[in-house]
């Protein structure tokens, strides 16, 4: 099916002209900036409605009455109805300011436009879906869960993995040891307490939903104009998400005005999520930043205990219709410190729930972003950053004169001493465990810093801040080989960092390999091993031995202790070991562990590599390939249909600079990978954009899986500002 190339639309101050660009995404021309969104809601909706109904059915919690009453589904709406996005979405609205309103009713104006003009979706005829307005609310609602499904619910999944691993009788120096930043004081009563939980979910996968829209792990990087080739700053970003058709990301060319944005943005929202301007270039990554902390509650006859008084506890009752079942009643509780987790059905001790990005963040968050289309320097870009309390992100940026910055987003709780936010906090205490919020000047930050870069992986970087905000950072193997590269070099051009994008050196096998070596034998794989050079290409026997040995000795060290099918389920059917392997790793790498019992490091090691030199061989891409797989459909049809695409081989590693992760989630496949990649050099008006798939979500356009291909192959496609566009 041949996709329109140009649409001609009357915006409300004047023409609005669209056509594609070679990818196949728009270039957007218009007077005013709020034309310019009417015509980004219009071709969102034209391309992505499919995408878009089902991220906004997500968000309401109704996937299971509006798509399928499958028992993840089910889960995923009671889970959603729970955090209840849309609860102040209203309120959230009326604290905008007018010009953001207008903004926005501009936007909702062209999805709602092109929704018309588009016809419904098949998908959305097939199980008879209603298809409401596009309203502002559900870009303030959609804030939040981009927030929240991937990166606080990680955090939250990781923290109810420490107190399952308690509940289950792990020795607490063990898990202190694991998790260093796990400093509570943990007495017989405590853990008594713990494991007295009523309604408690050890942490599992939901829908495969539940990762296609956040930030689950992401490189970004700033280089000044001491380190480039052409003397001019050059930004980089590449989010690392759970891939589908269609993408994530949209990206869009878009002039107003006397300006312009080149970058990413998300249909549904007019937000420029990151990119460029004339004046400004930004990316963002994950911050890992702990805003989540779990309590413990004592509740009887419906009250909450504070000391030696009781207080009501705040009932919120909603219905779950899911397709052709039974209504299902939910009620839920809330006390002064957040939300209980599960059905409060009898009097004893309950988990509670509190986030700070639940409530009051949405309208701050969208005032902040489309300030972003106008912000000229890095300063007021780290202001604005700041004043995004919705998650949190590590942002860099540049300007046009050359200084390069980076700020973390988001509101980080204060705790008492002695409180590290990874155990939940005996409520009827007098103390409470949050002593306030951590002022944004006291988030980390950094301006022109004299090495004249700077990197974020998802890694600590709590030495850029004035306060803890860490509890649970990712590892930094993806941040210390982007940093090791830029060093080697004062001449960086945007070729040279396209190849550092695709740069599949791990560091982490670096730093196994360095003890592996001498233990490995002298047999054909043994060599192939010891040979290997440390770079998880699809045709490399080296990296397939690698991971066999770096997997049994996960077994035999955190298998012994934990149980080989918890540790299996840790590491296949779930994303928690993408975010926590760098914790594992640290006691693996150390000579001596309470872990490794009365035997030495190398004993295991040699234990593991005998085993992992027994499996067959075969080269990496073999072993490691995965599908996209359509996001309504999700590999539910037949391959042959073509509305998934693969099997692809997937190079990479949970460590290298292109993360590549699959795991399975509630039996069906998930993955990290490189969702975009974007590189831009402050001294032109250009960007370099590489995208898994085209813009259109109709399985039969000629535009579905369009870019995939160069995505595979590391070709970009050259964005210029309108009257400079040809292919890069």
């Amino acid at each position: 099916m041949q996709s329109s190339s140009t649409f001609s639309l009357n915006g409300r101050y004047g023409q609005i002209s669209i056509e594609r660009q070679e990818d196949g995404f728009p270039l957007i021309r218009a007077g005013a900036k709020a034309d310019a969104l009417f015509g980004l809601g219009f071709i969102h909706a034209v391309d992505r409605q499919m995408q878009m109904w089902m991220l906004k059915t997500v968000c309401m919690g109704r996937a299971s009455e509006w798509l399928a009453a499958e028992p993840d589904l089910i889960a995923l709406d009671r889970l959603l109805r729970w955090i209840d996005f849309y609860g102040d979405a209203g309120k959230e609205y009326e604290r905008l300011g007018a010009k953001t309103k207008a903004l926005l009713e501009a936007y909702c104006s062209g999805v709602n436009a092109g929704i018309r003009h588009a016809g419904t979706p098949f998908e959305m005829r097939l199980v008879r879906h209603p298809r409401p307005a596009w309203e502002p609310r559900d870009i303030l609602a959609l804030i939040k869960m981009i927030g929240f499904l991937g990166l606080t619910q990680t955090q939250g999944d990781s923290e109810k993995f420490i107190i399952h691993l308690l509940r289950e009788g792990i020795p607490v120096d063990l898990l202190r040891e694991l998790f260093p930043a796990l400093k509570d004081k943990v007495t017989p009563d405590y853990l008594q307490t713990l494991r007295s939980l009523r309604s408690f979910e050890a942490p599992g996968g939901l829908s495969r939903l539940s990762s296609l829209f956040a930030v689950s792990a992401s490189n970004n990087w700033v280089v000044g104009p001491s380190r480039t080739e052409a003397e001019q700053a050059i930004v980089c970003g590449d989010p690392h998400l759970s891939l589908s058709l269609p993408s994530v990301w949209y990206p869009v060319n878009m002039q107003f005005d006397d300006g312009y944005f080149i970058g990413a943005t998300m249909a549904g929202a007019p937000l420029p999520v990151f990119g460029r301007t004339a004046d400004l270039s930004w990316t963002v990554t994950y911050g890992t930043a702990d805003t989540i902390d779990y309590s413990i509650e004592e509740i009887r006859q419906g009250r909450y205990r504070r000391g030696n008084r009781w207080l009501p506890l705040k009932p919120r009752e909603d219905l779950l219709k899911p397709k052709g079942k039974e209504a299902q009643k939910l009620r839920f509780y809330e006390t002064d410190a957040g939300l209980i987790e599960g059905e409060v059905v009898e009097d004893g001790h309950y988990l509670c729930y509190a986030w700070t990005g639940r409530k009051d963040v949405s309208a701050e968050t969208v005032e902040s972003f489309l300030k972003l289309y106008s912000v000229k320097d890095v300063k007021t870009a780290q202001k604005t950053f700041a004043a995004m309390p919705f998650a949190a992100f590590h942002w860099v940026c540049a300007d046009r004169e050359g200084n390069i910055g980076y700020q973390m987003s988001g509101v980080v709780p204060k705790r008492q001493r002695g409180v590290s936010g990874l155990l939940p906090f005996v409520m009827w205490n007098k103390k409470r465990p949050w002593t306030g919020m951590v002022a944004p000047e006291h988030m980390p930050q950094s301006y022109n810093p004299p090495e004249g870069y700077i990197v974020t992986a998802n890694n600590d970087l709590g030495h850029l801040a004035k306060a803890d905000v860490f509890t649970l950072p990712m590892p930094s193997y993806r941040a210390d080989r982007i940093t090791r590269a830029l060093k080697q070099s004062k001449h960086w051009t945007v070729d040279e960092m396209k190849e550092l994008q695709y740069d599949r050196l791990s560091l982490q096998a670096e730093k196994f390999m360095h003890i592996l070596r001498p233990l490995l034998p002298d047999t054909r794989k043994g060599k192939l091993l010891a040979e290997w050079n440390l770079c998880y290409e699809a045709d490399s026997i080296g990296a397939t031995l690698f991971e066999a040995v770096y997997r049994e000795l996960l077994f035999e060290v955190f298998g012994t202790v934990l149980g080989k099918k918890q540790m299996q389920a840790v590491i296949e059917q779930s994303s928690l070991f993408a975010m926590l392997h760098g914790f594992f790793d640290r006691v693996l790498l150390k000579r001596r562990s309470r872990w490794f019992g009365d035997r030495e490091r190398e004993e295991i090691m040699r234990i593991a590599i005998e085993r992992a030199l027994s499996m067959p061989e075969a080269r990496y891409g073999q072993r490691h390939s995965f599908y996209i797989e359509n996001l309504f459909f999700g590999g539910k049809l037949p391959r042959f249909l073509g509305f998934d695409a693969g099997p692809l081989p997937l190079p990479g590693s949970r460590a290298t600079i292109p993360q590549a992760q699959v795991f399975r989630l509630m039996g069906r496949q998930a993955s990290f990978a490189p969702s975009i990649r974007f590189i831009t050099d402050m001294g032109t008006d250009e960007a370099f954009i590489n995208n898994p798939g085209g813009p259109s979500d109709r399985r039969f356009s000629d535009l579905y899986t369009k870019g995939l291909d160069d995505w595979l192959t590391g070709r970009y496609y050259r964005y210029a500002a309108p009257g400079r566009q040809e292919n890069g």
